[in-house]
């Protein structure tokens, strides 16, 4: 107790240098808990659109097919594969894709697309970011030869909603041409609105000549069992010519990317942390320097190195803890306010449209701090706080009592 009463009263000695600490290890505790949750936001942002766009949590598809998307590489009897699954877990949402390219006409002109999308119009729906963006005309309609265009791809067509445009593709044995109305225009961002479209599955199977098969099985669950749902999937579906991919093998540009993320934050934590820790170190040993007099005459009282040791050592954990606090009082409510409101991905790319995979991250980013990662990093700080004094307190320990008395 008398040692965190001394050590209480040391800190306050020097208001001014001490205040400045804290706000230096404070703002770099707030500005840490705001990027890890910007980080970690973002990462969940991109998992999410691109798991809706390209794959799922968990896909079934042809051996082969995440090497080459073609259509010879199909799963010829999805049925049997959802016979062989059972009856679907709660939460859990299955849709059927077919996969390709093609050449989209009309009068004024021609557009390439490089992600012709034939889906499962009910379940798709549920799951896909497509219907949310459309900002003209409606969702496809079972039956209706309708298809879905981006809004770049309609206005280099010249076309709106109702009118008629020709599809162009190959199909499994020859190539084919319908024409189809277009139902609706979406605006998902970057160079989806021109190379992506999409129909209903039934029409895109008879178009090209798939008969039942498909080319994927996406399956939608909660994200915290996905793992455990691919090997699930993976041993039900054992015996079947068929591959079961997690969403981190199905998408490893994206693994890859947010690996990459996670590697660089890492670093920019080691950084600060890094200018931090220097900091610290140079505010104890300033302290200990100006108070050598005082420590030599309680060491001259029968004060013990051991002790002087430990005062030192509760000085700079009081110190780690009210930076501490006071950080997490202003990152915290940060953190807080951009969950609620999302930061535009834009503005921190200079307007610019990030794409990757063919999916373009439009949607507002919300930061996402788990208590995991806040108090892991409550406590790298106060561990740092500790080590940056271990230097100046073992000076401290070694102060001679006949010098220190000598100095003014």
């Amino acid at each position: 107790m008398l040692l965190l009463k001394m050590a209480f009263r040391n800190l306050w000695r020097r208001r001014f240098r001490t205040g400045i600490t804290l706000f230096a290890i404070g703002s770099s505790f707030a500005l840490l808990l705001f990027f890890v949750g910007l980080t970690e936001g973002s990462h969940e942002l991109m998992i999410d659109l691109a798991i809706r766009m390209q794959a799922g949590h968990v896909i079934v598809q042809a051996p082969e097919f995440q090497k080459e998307r073609a259509l010879e590489l199909r799963v010829t009897h999805p049925e049997k594969v959802l016979e062989r699954i059972g009856p679907l877990p709660e939460g859990w949402v299955v849709t059927q894709r077919i996969f390709t390219t093609g050449l989209l006409r009309s009068a004024d002109g021609s557009v390439m697309l490089d992600n012709l999308m034939a889906v499962d119009l009910e379940n798709e729906k549920k799951i896909s970011d497509v219907p949310r963006k459309i900002v003209r005309g409606a969702w496809l309609t079972s039956g209706e030869p309708g298809i879905l265009i981006g809004e770049k791809a309609a206005r280099l067509l010249k076309v709106d909603v109702g009118d008629k445009v020709v599809l162009s593709c190959s199909g499994l044995s020859q190539k084919v041409e319908e024409r189809f109305v277009v139902a609706g225009v979406f605006r998902i961002g970057g160079d989806s609105d021109r190379g992506t479209a999409m129909i209903g599955l039934a029409r895109g199977q008879v178009l090209l000549g798939m008969g039942g098969a498909i080319s994927q099985l996406a399956f939608f669950m909660p994200s915290e069992t996905s793992r455990d749902a691919a090997r699930m999937l993976s041993a039900k579906l054992a015996d079947l010519p068929v591959a079961v991919l997690h969403w981190e093998e199905a998408l490893p540009v994206l693994t890859q990317l947010l690996w990459v993320d996670d590697v660089s934050m890492q670093v920019f934590i080691f950084i600060i942390l890094g200018i931090v820790a220097a900091g610290i170190m140079n505010t104890v040993l300033m302290s200990v320097m100006e108070r050598t007099r005082e420590l030599g005459i309680l060491k001259s009282l029968g004060m013990r190195p051991s002790s002087i040791f430990r005062l030192i050592m509760t000085e700079s954990t009081m110190l780690g803890l009210l930076a501490v606090v006071v950080g997490a009082a202003v990152g915290l409510p940060l953190v807080y306010y951009f969950a609620r409101v999302g930061i535009d991905p834009m503005a921190l790319t200079g307007g610019e449209v990030m794409e990757m995979e063919g999916i373009a991250f439009t949607d507002r980013i919300h930061p996402v701090l788990r208590w995991g990662s806040g108090l892991t990093l409550s406590g790298i700080i106060i561990v740092m706080t500790v080590l940056s004094a271990l230097w100046p307190a073992f000076r401290a320990m070694r102060i001679l009592p006949v010098k220190a008395l000598r100095q003014m």
